[in-house]
């Protein structure tokens, strides 16, 4: 006798595929978006630029809060170790390139994939000392989860202020600044930087800070010296109304002066405060979750105090071993409550089990449950146990 499935489970079977099919396309769709905000950095190095050794980068760039813009000017001066036909840097496409002088004279360039390339007429030989300068502008990137996926990040003060910073640690510095794109290439003379803002507000960039000047149209110029190699995913810019806060210290002897520029404390609050928030609304969300589904007030309240009491362990131990309660840890506990709820979920399904095939006390059902899934629970507890136990050594 053939038996079919009634019409309410074939529909609702073609309903959980499709929302699967919707959810697969929809990951898929969100993975590529985000890595097309991503630029590559790094890798092998090129040939052409395995032929040139930089030695100093001059960058001077106008940032435009109003317009979201910048314009700017990079020179690089390299010292060839290698014959070079064809000199290569790296600079993201969003940006335009106006014009490219190879020693004081205009040369032919093409960019394209990220790559300004330019030809070189005569060919350069080695080792020889020649400088680069490259114009451009336009909408850099903007980071669409600063600082995982980089780019500049457009914001406003509480007061309404234009606040702007920048981060390149993935995506490399040629996410708003021409330069060789590879970690093995430091500037071996160091960077000068000049930075130009809207008068009302205060540019920060690498370095010691070394000139000022007001240009008489609206806009105000700092310079800053790096003396020493620096590499080109580190080079960055804080723009906002900062307030210089300065303090003498005399030192022992009378003779030493230190100047705060600015206080970043603020930042780092705003961060922890984020974090810990998330855990507090991550915990309480989690909570409610298994209120919806167990509805047991008896088992949510078990759940909800292994969480906060496995919290309170992790920063028992992090004391313990002398690390601060940190960003990075805060992250760690609020990704781990996640799993904290999955094992207690797990454990308490197991007591229930034991309750139910009765004889046994709740001790003893409590006992022989967690005993028998404790080593499941441990093989999946101690893979993230081993990613985050680098961050406490």
């Amino acid at each position: 006798m053939k038996v079919g499935f009634p019409r309410w489970a074939k529909i609702i079977a073609v309903v959980v595929v499709v929302v699967i099919l919707l959810i697969g396309v929809g990951l898929l769709g969100l993975g590529w978006y985000v890595k097309n905000q991503m630029l590559d950095s790094g890798g092998p190095l090129l040939e052409a630029q395995a032929a040139y050794d930089v030695r100093h980068y001059r960058i001077d760039v106008e940032v435009k809060p109003e317009s979201k813009t910048i314009e700017g000017r990079t020179t690089a001066t390299v010292e060839t170790v290698a014959p070079l036909a064809q000199f290569e840097i790296n600079l993201d496409d969003r940006l335009t390139v106006a014009q490219v002088d190879v020693d004081g004279v205009v040369a032919e360039y093409e960019h394209d994939d990220g790559l300004i390339r330019v030809s070189l007429e005569p060919a350069w030989g080695a080792p020889e000392r020649h400088s680069v300068k490259i114009t451009y502008g336009g909408q850099p990137k903007v980071a669409l989860k600063p600082p995982w996926i980089d780019g500049f990040v457009w914001s406003e003060t509480p007061s309404g202020a234009p606040w702007v910073g920048v981060t390149g640690q993935g995506d490399g510095g040629d996410n708003w600044w021409p330069c060789k794109d590879h970690p093995s290439d430091e500037p071996d003379e160091g960077i000068d930087i000049t930075l130009t803002v809207p008068y009302d507000l205060v540019g920060l960039s690498n370095g010691c800070k070394t000139a000022e000047r007001d240009n008489g149209d609206g806009t105000i110029t700092t310079e800053w010296h790096v003396s020493y190699p620096i590499n080109n995913y580190l080079v960055t810019l804080n723009i906002a109304p900062y307030v210089p806060i300065e303090e003498p210290y005399h030192g022992i002897d009378g003779t030493l002066e230190l100047v705060q520029t600015y206080d970043a404390t603020e930042y780092v609050d705003d961060a922890l405060r984020l974090v810990r928030n998330n855990i507090f609304i991550g915990g309480f969300l989690a909570t409610m979750a298994l209120l919806l589904f167990l509805r047991s007030l008896r088992t949510i309240g078990i759940i909800a105090i292994a969480i906060p009491i496995s919290v309170l362990g992790s920063i028992i131990v992090l004391v313990a071993v002398g690390r601060s309660v940190n960003i990075v840890s805060l992250a760690g506990m609020a990704f781990a409550v996640g799993m904290v709820v999955d094992n207690a979920i797990v454990v308490i399904e197991n007591v229930f089990r034991h309750l139910e095939m009765g004889g046994k006390t709740v001790r003893q059902a409590t006992l022989d449950a967690t005993r028998e899934v404790g080593g499941a629970v441990l093989a999946s507890t101690l893979p993230t146990l081993v990613v985050f136990f680098p961050i406490l050594i």
